[in-house]
């Protein structure tokens, strides 16, 4: 409901429960009469948001005013009835800001169960498209031969995994923003870790475009490996898929202090200025073309669990630039 139509119906509350309150006053008492006219500021609160209840809470103010001598006037002659008035706002404008920021989480949420439906027809689509088709054609078994056949068993097997990814983000995002993912911490190697991706990631990129670099004697952290792993794998993946056919994707892991970057380059069309912060969000990322929609927002999620930072720019020369910094532990 808009905020306008909010105000609307909180206004006639208020004269409902105005007219109700000031015919039984005297049987209900003032502590009665003020629940009556907060009433009103909840109803508007839940209806059209914080605006709309702060202005309705305005309104259920006057009105209380009206009851108190001189009875009709909004003035108050009484110290007792100007702090009773001060107090009615202060308490009317608490509850409204307690609802309506209830109501905007509950909104936001419901923004983002949106928000993922869509990611998950995006993100699902394509890969689940070509596993039928290939079955499909594996189906004839005139239709192809032998080495097509292993082409396509291969490409089936390839989309298969990279769903396989992709359920496993879904449910890696939802065990984090549920709080119920605690790190297994132990030490892990991120110069091992980095190649088990490449070597997963191979018929997407192959092993000579992926560039890693190590400038420090030992890339171990204390993390949780296989949430870790998967961080990691979705970068390279996201780097990979953005490259221009031939190009590299370079991973360099250094030292810094009591921490350990690992940067992921490509060398890509980069990222929109705008969107260098908003392709961290849940869900939104695969707004942009080509991406995956949950991956980043999950390497996000992971990274933030163990209490390090990743950010996305663009590379001097070109291409986006994905920075994880963690502590060793």
């Amino acid at each position: 409901m808009s905020p306008a139509i909010a105000i609307g119906v909180g206004a006639g509350l208020v004269v409902v429960f105005g007219i109700a309150a000031a015919a039984w006053g005297d049987r209900l008492g003032r502590p009665a009469q003020v629940t009556l006219l907060v009433v009103p500021v909840v109803a508007s609160a839940v209806l059209g948001g914080r605006y709309a209840s702060y202005a309705v809470a305005v309104l259920a103010a006057l009105a209380l005013s009206l009851m108190m001598p001189p009875l009709g006037s909004p003035r108050v002659h009484l110290r007792e009835d100007v702090a009773a008035l001060t107090i009615f706002a202060v308490v009317a404008l608490s509850v409204t800001l307690l609802v309506a920021r209830r109501v905007d989480a509950l909104q936001a949420q419901e923004r983002q169960h949106a928000a993922l439906l869509r990611a998950v027809s995006h993100d699902l689509r394509t890969p689940l498209a070509t596993i039928q088709a290939t079955l499909s054609e594996l189906a004839e078994p005139t239709a192809v031969n032998e080495e097509d056949r292993r082409r396509l068993a291969s490409a089936a097997h390839d989309e298969a995994e990279r769903l396989g990814r992709l359920v496993a983000d879904l449910l890696s995002l939802a065990r984090i923003e549920a709080g119920a993912f605690t790190p297994r911490l132990q030490a892990v190697e991120l110069t091992e870790l980095v190649g088990d991706a490449g070597r997963r990631l191979a018929a997407l990129i192959p092993v000579e475009h992926l560039l890693v670099e190590a400038d420090t004697p030992s890339s171990v952290v204390q993390a949780d490996h296989a949430m870790l792993d998967q961080a990691v794998t979705n970068l390279i993946e996201n780097a990979a898929r953005h490259r221009p056919p031939g190009t590299d994707v370079t991973v360099h892991i250094r030292s810094e202090g009591t921490n350990v970057v690992v940067a992921v380059a490509d060398e890509g069309p980069g990222i929109p200025e705008g969107q260098l912060e908003r392709i961290f969000e849940p869900y939104r990322s695969g707004d942009l073309p080509g991406s995956q929609g949950l991956g980043l927002a999950t390497c996000r999620a992971v990274v933030d669990a163990h209490h390090g930072s990743i950010s996305a720019a663009n590379g001097p020369t070109g291409g986006a630039v994905f920075t994880v910094v963690l502590p060793r532990g």
